[in-house]
């Protein structure tokens, strides 16, 4: 009697296992549909939504017009800090330069350009974009000039930069190149 006992119990275990792992299947099936609803239901409003769009005056270009013209305008504002194809000579720069480190309290001890004409020779008219600085003067105003540059309505660029201090506390010898961008000319084809 107790092995039927027994049997009968392990059969009921069994049976009870079985439901049991059949209604978590069941469950599981169950939470993946309603899951799959949602997901459906996500995605016929983003249908429905991107039809409204394509049917709008404008059609479907017409949603992002709004960051194109921000796009638009930042390409601008970058395009007008690069100097047009000779909007000012190497000369030009080298004197705008030259008082602007005067200005900042720097003695310009010399400066000559950076491009070279066809025989090595440095020129002016070579149409070389750098010009080749050695100054004297306080640290903190040659690091303003180089932030004021930076700042500057149109693209420099500092190519070399050498600073000794051995003087006075607080003074340096720098020698330095500087040049200017220009935008490319556009060729016809």
């Amino acid at each position: 009697m107790a092995d039927r006992t027994r049997m009968t119990l392990l059969a009921v275990l069994i049976a009870t296992v079985l439901l049991s792992a059949l209604a978590l299947g069941i469950s599981s099936v169950t939470a993946k549909v309603d899951a799959l609803r949602v997901q459906i239901a996500e995605y016929e409003g983003q249908i429905s939504r991107v039809e409204r769009a394509a049917d709008s005056p404008g059609g479907a270009s017409a949603a992002p017009a709004a960051p194109l013209s921000e796009l638009e305008s930042r390409i601008e504002s970058e395009q007008s800090r690069y100097l047009a194809p000779r909007e000012t000579s190497l000369s030009r720069f080298a004197e705008q330069i030259q008082n602007e480190l005067t200005s900042a309290g720097l003695t310009v001890l010399r400066y000559r350009p950076a491009g070279e004409d066809t025989a090595g020779v440095p020129s002016f008219t070579s149409g070389g974009g750098s010009v080749e600085f050695v100054i004297r003067g306080g640290a903190e105003s040659f690091l303003e000039f180089i932030r004021r540059s930076e700042g500057a309505s149109h693209y420099r660029f500092i190519t070399a930069l050498s600073i000794r201090s051995g003087g006075p506390p607080g003074r340096i010898d720098a020698n330095f190149r500087i040049g200017y961008e220009e935008k490319a000319v556009e060729q016809d084809q």
